[in-house]
């Protein structure tokens, strides 16, 4: 992993002491070795052009699952991720949490998705809808709306 881009917010709820965490982490092409053909992802794919292998992939998912255990965050948004697939094993190599998962495939001709792991302990979903705020309830009193934007070009 060259380079970290994380932004841990701290919010604390006016009735409670405890602090919800909130952290942003780019994961810098997180995809599975699979090449799908309606996607431009054959670069990450098994025989493409970074060489690929089980071994190489299941370190890339160690590393990034120590990243994410840094952080150590509530709610924690990602970007550069490829489908529910990475996420699922990104977040078991991390069981410290075991967070549920938000994730949508993006209109992005290579498969470049976003995606919020978050501790279901802390928060709930109230609602989940494609291309709308994603509103977690805290402590059973606030709403915090999340939402990722839409492609630029």
């Amino acid at each position: 992993i060259k380079s970290l881009i994380a932004i841990p917010l701290f919010f604390t709820d006016l009735f409670s002491n405890d602090p919800l965490s909130i952290g942003f982490w780019n994961a810098e092409n997180l995809f599975d070795m699979i090449d799908d053909p309606s996607k431009n992802d054959d670069e990450f794919a098994i025989g493409g052009r970074k060489n690929v292998d089980q071994k190489i992939y299941n370190l890339k998912i160690k590393n990034c699952s120590e990243v994410v255990s840094d952080l150590d965050v509530d709610i924690l948004g990602l970007c550069e991720v490829e489908n529910i697939k990475v996420l699922k094993d990104l977040n078991t190599a991390y069981p410290k949490r075991n967070y549920d998962i938000i994730h949508y495939d993006s209109p992005d001709n290579r498969g470049i998705d976003n995606a919020l792991f978050y501790d279901k302990k802390k928060c709930k979903e109230s609602s989940r809808r494609y291309r709308a705020p994603w509103r977690c309830v805290i402590n059973e009193r606030k709403y915090y709306n999340f939402i990722s934007r839409r492609k630029l070009f």
